[in-house]
């Protein structure tokens, strides 16, 4: 999934995770 809905969907691999905090996924994007 790609969608930019919280970033979450943005990597799948995160989405894996049980609960991975929106914000780390836009730090991570950056």
């Amino acid at each position: 999934r790609y969608t930019r809905r919280g970033g979450l969907d943005i990597n799948p691999l995160r989405t894996s995770h049980p609960m991975p905090p929106p914000r780390n996924v836009r730090t991570a994007r950056q």
